[in-house]
Order: structure tokens, then C-alpha cells, then sequence
């Protein structure tokens, strides 16, 4: 209802006001409307253990779908444990602090929804956060807003279905271990991880699988022997035709940014992070001083009939790329790409007269139409070709150059080459 205000008169006294009976009807109409309100939000304000309903000897025991307002900081030797869809606030990240003098894990629960929300703690001899999801890809965690002062780890996630943790840090011995194979989501963003530990792993994926991870503006710093990620090698954390990706992070205090994972793995991607390398999807193969013949014969390297260049091919770089000695480059990514190609190649013929040739680019096999180059040689003129290029490239797709007589038979020496793409 809207509000029901007394009517005090105009001048004191004058008697043109509301009755006594009638003004305190308006009162505990107006108050029953507001306690309903709030009991409706199922707000309680705590600053001691005395302000739970629900404890034992060592146990704090959060009501489903209740709103628990920290509003005055207080310690406990009490675990919390967290109650489908509750919450703990303080409404200020600033504010209030709960310090919890226990051990084993400050705020835990199974198998239900949990928030805890602009609110700083701390728990010098515990791990701040424990919550798992038995059935798994059910449950979600949200820690947003939060100062962890201190604690032994920052916690462990077990098979929910998304765990946002976002504007906050703590001061740890270690950090996020991450558990399970049926997450939806992990997301981190502007989240602090400060240890003097060298034995810190910030986030520690394990053996855990997930089809999407979001790592941004994370500040990770500790000594060395401590990592920023750690996981699994050849993107084994990553469900396959998923994604990482790592942006705008840092890692600092002489420990090292990633253990087992690595820029070049084909389910990641790191940009703008400090100090690790962009990932970058480019190969570079090529050779020099080659002497071995390219074998022309009838309907194998003549007229309109490309074949390879015959080479030894060194491997210079490759990120998302596997390369072979006789000049395939694949790529191996699993998410298509566009880039620009280029290929440059020394050419002289085996022996005789002037030699009309023609270098083309060639894909899985078969030459690109109007990627090629023509030029001239002969046994005592070599030549050079250039040729930029540009394609859309899929998951085992390969590139490779290849070389036509269109004049005779006589054989062609690449003696020097390159092909790559970036």
C-alpha cells in the first residue's frame, strides 16, 4: 500500500489532526507493511555468533535463501556452512571483517548455489571456500567483491556448473584448485593472488576438464617456484573444440606464469599479459644451399602438372602447426584462421636453355587457382619468385609448394626457399 501518514493539524493543539486511536492504526499499518517487506527479503544482520539461528560447537549453519548482512566485524571459531541459494554481505568490500580462527575450510557447502558478496575475511589457518556439486554441472559459486586478508589456501571447486570470482584477492599460501569434468564455466576476473609461498599455484586446473575458461586481469605475484596457471600438458584441461583464454594478466615476483600449459597449445589463447608471449598462429619452414633435383618426367612435374619441390625443409617456427621435412605445413588448430601466406624460392634449371617455370601454392594437395608465380631459368641463369597469399584455413588443412616444367623435361633445383604464414 502506499504510505499512510499521520495528520498532525496545522498549529499546535488546534485539534484538526487525527484521534490518538486512529494515528497508531496508521503506525502499525504502516510498520506490519515494513516488516513484512523485510522478512520477505530475508535479510539478517550479524556481527557476533550469537545473531545465527542455527550453530553447534563448530558449526555455523546457513538457512536456504537467506541474505546474512555483516554489520560489524566479530570472530568465530565456527565453519560456515552454506545453505541452498544463502549469502553473506557486508555490502562493502571495505567493510565489516569476519575472521575465522579455525581450520580445515571457512565457507563450505555441497550441492547448492552459494554467494558471498562484498565482504572482506579472513582465516589465517584455514581455506577460505570448499564447495562441490556431487551430481556435477548443477551448482554455482559466486565470490564477487571479496578481500580474503589471509589465508593457508583460497579454496577448492569441485564440478559446478560455473564459478564466477570477480574484483577482489587474497594473501595465500596457495590458491584455486579446480576439481571435476562438468563445469560450464570457470571465470576470473580482477582477482589478486599475493603469497610468499614458492609452492603457490594461483589456479591449479589438475587433472579437471572444462569447456570454457575465462582468466582476465588476473595480478598474481610470489616468489620463484610458484606458477600463475598450472594444468595439463597438449590442452588437456580444455574439452576439445573449446577455449581458454588468458588476458591482460600478470605474473611477477620471480615466479613463472604457466606450468605444463603453454602459449602454443591449440585450445588457448593468452593476450596481453605480463610476461607471457601472445599467442601467435604462424610456421616458418625453409632450406638453403639445396642441390638436389626436382625429377621431371611425362606427367609428373611438366606442363600443368605441379608436383613438389624436392627439399629438405628445416623447421624454423611453428604454433599450431606441425611441419614435415619434404615442405607440408598443417595446421592443427581447431577453430579456423585466415592469415597472409608468403613463399620465396631460388630456382635454377638441371641443364639446358632458357626454362619457362611456374611456382605454385598448393593446399591439401591440389594447386590454389591464381596462386602462383611464372619466371624464367636456365642451367647458368637461376631466378627468384615471391608470392603473397592469403587463406582460410581448417583443422588438418596443409599448404605446400609445388613446381612445373611447362616447357620440356628437364629436371629443376630449388636452391634456396621459404614458405610461411602468420
Amino acid at each position: 500500500m502506499a504510505q499512510d501518514p499521520i495528520n498532525v493539524g496545522t498549529l499546535p493543539n488546534d485539534r484538526t489532526g487525527d484521534l490518538w486511536r486512529n494515528a497508531f492504526i496508521k503506525v502499525n499499518a504502516n510498520e506490519t507493511e515494513l516488516f513484512t517487506k523485510i522478512n520477505a527479503q530475508s535479510f539478517i544482520f550479524i556481527d557476533g555468533d550469537d545473531k545465527f539461528e542455527n550453530t553447534t560447537p563448530t558449526e555455523i549453519l546457513l538457512e536456504a535463501n537467506k541474505i546474512y548482512v555483516t554489520s560489524g566485524s566479530y570472530t568465530t571459531d565456527k565453519k560456515f556452512i552454506g545453505g541452498q541459494g544463502s549469502v553473506m554481505t557486508a555490502f562493502n568490500i571495505f567493510g565489516p571483517v569476519i575472521t575465522y580462527t579455525g581450520s580445515g575450510d571457512m565457507f563450505s557447502g555441497t550441492d547448492i548455489d552459494f554467494s558471498l558478496l562484498s565482504q572482506s575475511v579472513s582465516c589465517p589457518n584455514a581455506n577460505a571456500i570448499n564447495f562441490s556439486d556431487t551430481v556435477g554441472g548443477v551448482r554455482n559459486l559466486s565470490i564477487i567483491n571479496v578481500r580474503v586478508l589471509q589465508c593457508l589456501k583460497f579454496g577448492t571447486v569441485n564440478d559446478l556448473v560455473s564459478v564466477e570470482i570477480f574484483n577482489g584477492g587474497t594473501f595465500c599460501t596457495n590458491g584455486l584448485e579446480v576439481i571435476g569434468d562438468k563445469y560450464r564455466v570457470l571465470d576470473i576476473d580482477n582477482f589478486v593472488f599475493l603469497s610468499l609461498s614458492t609452492s603457490l599455484k594461483a589456479v591449479d586446473f589438475g587433472t579437471s576438464t572444462l569447456p570454457n575458461i575465462k582468466v582476465n586481469d588476473m595480478i598474481c605475484e610470489a616468489p620463484a617456484g610458484a606458477f600463475g596457471i598450472s594444468g595439463q600438458v597438449n590442452n588437456g584441461n580444455v574439452d576439445v573444440g573449446s577455449i581458454a583464454t588468458v588476458k591482460g594478466c600478470s605474473f611477477s615476483g620471480g615466479m613463472t606464469d604457466l606450468e605444463n600449459i603453454t602459449i602454443d597449445d591449440v585450445r588457448w589463447v593468452f593476450e596481453g599479459n605480463s610476461p607471457t608471449e601472445d599467442t601467435f598462429p604462424d610456421a616458418l619452414i625453409g632450406f638453403n644451399g639445396n642441390s638436389t633435383e626436382t625429377v621431371i618426367t611425362t606427367g609428373s612435374g611438366d606442363l600443368d602438372n605441379p608436383i613438389p619441390i624436392t627439399a629438405t625443409y628445416v623447421e624454423e617456427r611453428a604454433s599450431r602447426f606441425t611441419t614435415t621435412s619434404d615442405g607440408k605445413m598443417k595446421y592443427v588448430g581447431e577453430r579456423p584462421i585466415r592469415g597472409p601466406i608468403d613463399l620465396n624460392f631460388g630456382l635454377i634449371a638441371a641443364g639446358g636453355g632458357s626454362k619457362n617455370i611456374r611456382v605454385h601454392l598448393a593446399k591439401n594437395g591440389s594447386v590454389i587457382a591464381n596462386a602462383f608465380r611464372d619466371v624464367t631459368i636456365s642451367g647458368s641463369d637461376p631466378n627468384q619468385v615471391t608470392l603473397p597469399w592469403q587463406a582460410r584455413l581448417v583443422e588438418d588443412d596443409e599448404l605446400q609448394v609445388y613446381v612445373e616444367n611447362r616447357d620440356d623435361e628437364v629436371n629443376i633445383i630449388g636452391e634456396f626457399g621459404t614458405l610461411r604464414i602468420r
